[in-house]
């Protein structure tokens, strides 16, 4: 079946440290999709890479597909910097950081009436 909730992560060049070292960050693309856009548990079930340096990044980035890897267990990955790959933590990096961080602060400065 279909993942309704699925949730599409996109980061352009221009935020991939090394595409803008090497001049490519216009044509460097990253599109990382999750079963949920609203969970810490979401899971990578696929991607699409527009970089010229794509299989570096999809040679990270499949065998999390294949084992339905969660994205913050992804994010324990240690890869070197800068690399395109690298560009992948810093992609997931700010989703985590927006989606789960955030809101759990929210949360709690609701919960203790900040």
């Amino acid at each position: 079946g279909g993942h309704k909730d699925a949730f599409l992560l996109t980061l352009e060049g221009e935020r991939v440290d090394r595409a803008v070292t090497d001049g490519k960050d216009k044509q460097t693309l990253y599109e990382i999709i999750l079963s949920d856009g609203k969970s810490e548990k979401a899971k990578i079930i696929g991607a699409n890479i527009v970089a010229e340096h794509a299989g570096e990044i999809l040679s990270v980035l499949c065998p999390a597909v294949k084992k339905k890897q969660s994205l913050l267990n992804f994010a324990d990955v240690i890869l070197p910097y800068p690399t395109y790959a690298f560009g992948l933590m810093q992609a997931i990096g700010e989703v985590a950081i927006e989606r789960f961080v955030k809101s759990k602060k929210a949360s709690f400065a609701k919960a203790v009436n900040f």
